[in-house]
């Protein structure tokens, strides 16, 4: 499952360097609520640790029963954004 994902992201996903690392910041802000998953590097890559961890994030967090990896703060309602971002993060 995490290769489409991965795949899906990498394909329709942002590839925006900024963007992919505001969320690795983030998840790292967050990294307590998905342990025993280590801090991410903080690198604009849209790697695997990347993906597993929006996916951890989003079963553990959100209540997603089918994550799909993806934040998505353009699209309204979207649950990930919303509690992804609800932490204050230090460039």
């Amino acid at each position: 499952m995490a290769e489409d994902v991965i795949k899906e992201v990498v394909k329709k996903g942002s590839r925006n360097e900024a963007d992919i690392r505001v969320v690795q910041r983030l998840l790292n802000a967050n990294i307590s609520k998905i342990t025993p998953l280590s801090a991410l590097k903080v690198d604009g890559g849209i790697g695997e640790k990347t993906i597993n961890a929006i996916l951890e994030f989003q079963k553990r967090v959100v209540g997603m029963s089918e994550p799909d990896g993806r934040v998505d703060w353009t699209k309204v309602g979207d649950r990930t954004g919303i509690n992804i971002g609800t932490v204050e993060i230090k460039a």
